[in-house]
């Protein structure tokens, strides 16, 4: 049996068996983090930004007033603009980017994507799923009691094929617990407005444990 250690003890006469054992859950994700960006042209630097920044104090508010949250910046950008004519390069304005991320709930996500474009955000340059502490939580609990359960099976398995029953366990030793990374999606930089939502699929999300059991015999 794979992963089974027979360990004997002479001085106390007691045979103990050893497994791990591995357990897994799969979760709905319960919360999506969405990035988006504001993006203005002008014809000089200072035109720029503040378009861009009077854009994001206009839909900063409006995303916490649906239930937006953990509102972060991630970036502000300023960068001149080319023109290439006749193989010259001619300055013609100034770009600035203002990037922010916004968590939600999974069932607002359409409605916060949709409402940032109508307000003025014309980027929207991902989706990444993840779930919150408490959910994140009772999953990984209920992947060490699996992982626990598995390893006393094969050792139920391995002793009985040589007449024996087990006895008392006498350690536990949880080895590893894995949780998922949020999960990034993709999507495509949205520039117009009043685009009819996809549905949001976020999938699930895989939670695991292993856990090394050792019992007499």
């Amino acid at each position: 049996m794979k992963n089974l250690i027979l360990l004997f003890l002479a001085a106390s006469a007691l045979a103990q068996v050893s497994s791990v054992g591995v357990g897994e859950v799969s979760i709905e994700p319960t919360e999506a983090e969405v990035s988006i960006a504001i993006r203005e042209v002008a014809p000089d630097a200072a035109s720029a930004a503040k378009a861009s920044s009077k854009k994001a104090n206009e839909i900063v508010p409006w995303l916490k007033s649906i239930g937006g949250k953990d509102i972060k910046t991630t970036s502000i950008s300023l960068s001149p603009q080319y023109n290439y004519d006749g193989g010259k390069q001619r300055q013609v304005g100034y770009e600035s980017v203002y990037s922010l991320v916004v968590t939600t709930s999974l069932d607002k996500v359409g409605d916060l994507i949709d409402g940032a474009v109508a307000k003025g955000a014309n980027g929207i340059s991902g989706l990444t799923f993840t779930a919150t502490k408490d959910v994140l939580a009772k999953a990984k609990s209920d992947a060490i009691k699996r992982a626990t359960e598995n390893a006393l099976s094969q050792i139920d398995s391995a002793i009985s094929g040589i007449g024996k029953s087990k006895g008392e366990v006498t350690n536990i030793k949880v080895l590893s617990e894995w949780t998922p990374s949020p999960r990034p999606m993709m999507m495509e930089a949205m520039a117009v407005r009043g685009a009819q939502s996809a549905p949001i699929e976020g999938g699930s999300l895989s939670v695991s444990a292993s856990v090394e059991v050792t019992v007499g015999f």
